[in-house]
């Protein structure tokens, strides 16, 4: 068993390099992708779709992380205040 768990923390660290790694370059090419549209009039044709799929892999990553760490999102259906609640 333990040989699995430093497996496990291993790849949970690999995994959040990888996101780290992965937002990085999809924030390169988005800001690339602005320069050479309002600056060069000239728009990096791959780069929107790029961005679209990579945020969704980055959010199953995340996903995955999440699980591995056992914490979870709070979700509330009531609007969260930061003040004190009306007498």
């Amino acid at each position: 068993m333990k040989v699995i768990s430093k497996i496990n923390k291993a790849m949970a660290k690999a995994e959040g390099a990888i996101m780290v790694f992965w937002f990085a370059i999809v924030l390169i090419v988005m800001t690339c992708q602005v320069i050479s549209r309002y600056i060069f009039n000239a728009p990096i044709a791959w780069s929107e779709e790029f961005a679209r799929y990579s945020f969704v892999w980055i959010s199953y990553f995340s996903a995955a992380r999440i699980a591995w760490l056992w914490t979870r999102i709070p979700v509330s259906p009531r609007p969260v205040t930061c003040c004190r609640p009306r007498p």
